[in-house]
Parts: structure tokens; sequence; C-alpha cells
């Protein structure tokens, strides 16, 4: 390959990960917008609870040796009705789970009152028999 295509190479894939940030940004500010403007609190059901385990790990950057700590993401699965419509959605967190969550459960999200499959789940607001689930 010649020197000029890989410039236009270069050049295509860079402007393609530009675009790519660029896009997760304006759908963050967007969905950030909805919920300032108006938002509701709403109990959903839990569907699922996902409970995954990495491994600690180290990564070669640079010349040097990075440790990566292990650790566990739980990723929940909820259902929600606004006005006789269901929606689904999920989160992740790596904050440390102090009580199990089991389907059936109900926690708070607060949803945009525009849009309501835009949520917001706050981990500090989620309680099993009035006790936290998960650390701070």
């Amino acid at each position: 390959m010649s020197t000029k295509v890989k410039r236009i190479i270069i050049a295509s894939v860079i402007a393609a990960v530009v675009i790519v940030i660029a896009s997760i940004a304006v759908r963050a500010c967007r969905e950030n917008r909805l919920l300032e403007e108006g938002s509701v609190d709403v109990k959903a059901v839990i569907e699922k609870v996902e409970r995954r385990h990495h491994e600690e790990r180290y990564q070669r950057i640079r010349h040097r040796v990075h440790r990566q700590p292990a650790y566990t993401s739980y990723t929940i699965y909820f259902a929600y009705t606004v006005d006789g419509v269901e929606y689904h959605d999920d989160f992740t967190t790596r904050k440390g789970m102090l009580r199990s969550l089991y389907k059936g459960d109900s926690i708070i999200i607060t949803y945009a009152i525009k849009d309501p499959a835009v949520t917001r789940v706050d981990t500090k607001r989620i309680k099993r028999r009035g006790l936290p689930v998960f650390t701070d």
C-alpha cells in the first residue's frame, strides 16, 4: 500500500472513532436534559440479576506492567409500566452487594416524563427490608 492510502485509512478510522464518541456524548447529554426537565419516580420489578466476576489481570502499557485488581459487577434487568406501556431496561454497577436481590423484588427508578424509556437508577435508594443493598 502506498503512503497516501495508509493516511486515508488512518484518517477514516480516526473520524469513525470521533463520530462514535460524539454520538455517545450527545445521547448522554440528551438523556440528562430530559431527566432534568421533568422526572417521576416509579417502582420497577426486577426480572433478572446477573453477577459477573472479573479476575485480576496485568497489562503492559509503555514498558510498564499495570495491575488491574479483580472486581465483581452486577447487571440488574428490570421492567416498569407507564400509562399502560411496559418498558424494560437494565443498569450495571461495580458497587459491592450487601444483600441479595431476586427476581420479583421491586426497586425505585426515575424516568423522564417526556420520554419514559429514559431512566436513571440511584443505587443508594435500592433497599431490601429497609436496609441498603449496595455499598457506597
